[in-house]
């Protein structure tokens, strides 16, 4: 798994600035007063295509760790949650850093990489960078 320092790395063409605007989108969606089933997709969605579109950075593509850390596969994570619990959001809130949470283990559990992935990489890109 890549460490916090590696992703970091990254951060530092138009495609980063990019991905941690789809990433704070993500954030703010799950702040809006919208429908609680599509805040909690919604998140997923752009989040997964942030990680989707990373991996599409010159050497980035390829990394067997960052592959491995985060499966950006929208559907099947969708699908993974509802196999669970087809309710699976109505186990989930937003926590004050506008990071999906669950109380419940399991879904926590598959929300573990996007949480990691959303605060490693709009944290420190947003302390360094102002977005457009």
């Amino acid at each position: 798994m890549l460490t916090a320092t590696q992703i970091i790395e990254f951060c530092s063409t138009d495609l980063d600035k990019e991905v941690v605007h789809l990433l704070n989108y993500a954030r703010t969606k799950l702040l809006t007063k919208m429908p609680r089933q599509l805040k909690m997709t919604s998140y997923l969605r752009l989040c997964c295509l942030g990680i989707r579109k990373l991996r599409q950075k010159p050497g980035v593509a390829g990394k067997l760790s960052l592959n491995e850390a985060f499966d950006d596969s929208y559907s099947h994570l969708l699908q993974t949650l509802c196999n669970h619990n087809p309710e699976w959001w109505r186990h989930c809130w937003s926590s004050d850093r506008g990071i999906l949470k669950s109380d419940e283990p399991t879904i926590d559990k598959l929300l573990q990489p996007l949480e990691y992935f959303v605060e490693i990489y709009t944290c420190k890109y947003s302390s360094n960078q102002k977005l457009p």
